[in-house]
């Protein structure tokens, strides 16, 4: 049986399957901070639970940012040893995900280094100081997202950014990521930019 696979590294590991007709199958998630540790298990676990094999693997979607740099090289070197057996593979930006579900009330944080956050909201991107956080976040029309550790530094609730996708999984997800472009790892500003500015 066909199957398609959903994976997110970003920060912990999320793991989603689905079935030749796109019927939602399972999820798995963990918070340990070694993803690389727990990402191999948690798939072989999942695929053995419904009695699939991971031979009969048709398609990886895999979270391509933005996040942990670290953790989106893992999820695409994942994806990539599958290519080789000729599995079709897409990397995906949250950013692209919330354009094609066309939804305007939600805002995309995260931590950006140097000081900075990256913001996407209203369907546009910027870099704000991180110490306008509270005002970027206290707006009571908006739901936030964050990538990283922003959740901790805010008294406002912040959820994962991989609850978009992640939390209310189902059948329509698969649809909805096979719209969207194929991305390479996400950064937040150029290679100029980031070493041209100096490090906090």
């Amino acid at each position: 049986m066909k199957s398609s696979l959903v994976i997110d590294t970003s920060s912990s590991v999320s793991v989603a399957l689905f079935d030749k007709d796109l019927n939602f199958l399972d999820k798995k998630e963990s918070k340990e901070l070694k993803s690389s540790k727990v990402l191999h298990r948690l798939v072989y676990d999942m695929y053995q639970e419904k009695g699939l094999k991971v031979q009969d693997l048709k398609e990886v979607f895999y979270c391509a940012g933005p996040g942990s740099y670290t953790g989106l090289r893992l999820a695409k070197g994942f994806a990539e040893v599958f290519s080789l057996e000729g599995v079709e593979i897409k990397g995906f930006w949250y950013q692209d995900y919330l354009k094609e579900k066309n939804d305007k009330s939600s805002i995309l944080l995260a931590n950006a280094f140097k000081n900075e956050i990256y913001v996407f909201k209203d369907f546009h991107e910027s870099l704000e100081e991180l110490e306008n956080l509270p005002e970027i976040i206290n707006q009571e029309d908006y739901k936030c997202f964050s990538i990283n550790d922003l959740r901790l530094k805010s008294e406002i609730k912040i959820s994962e950014a991989k609850d978009l996708v992640f939390k209310d999984i189902n059948n329509q997800t698969i649809h909805v990521l096979r719209k969207l472009p194929s991305r390479e790892i996400f950064y937040y500003r150029s290679l100029e930019e980031e070493f041209s500015r100096p490090k906090i």
